[in-house]
């Protein structure tokens, strides 16, 4: 992975078509639409996940700022597992 660290993930939820709620700490800041990686080799190259929403306690927010702990849900173009992901890259 040649990417930034940009959050630390403390718990991941599938919700159904393509879409993860992620939990953590930002290292970096994450907006809306930002585009971030995974590092796990199970998904066949597919590691590009697309920012849907941004959230902090209990609101929601256009940026999670870098140090913040916040929830974001985030896009997947195709099929994977992303339940052993423990950072995120930019």
């Amino acid at each position: 992975m040649n990417g930034i660290e940009a959050f630390i993930v403390g718990s991941v939820k599938y919700l159904g078509k393509e879409r993860w709620t992620i939990r953590g700490r930002a290292c970096e800041d994450i907006s809306l639409g930002d585009i971030l990686e995974h590092d796990l080799e199970s998904t066949n190259g597919n590691t590009k996940l697309e920012v849907l929403s941004v959230s902090s306690y209990g609101r929601e927010v256009t940026t999670l700022y870098k140090m913040m702990t916040g929830l974001i849900v985030v896009s997947v173009k195709q099929e994977c597992e992303l339940d052993n992901v423990k950072m995120l890259f930019k």
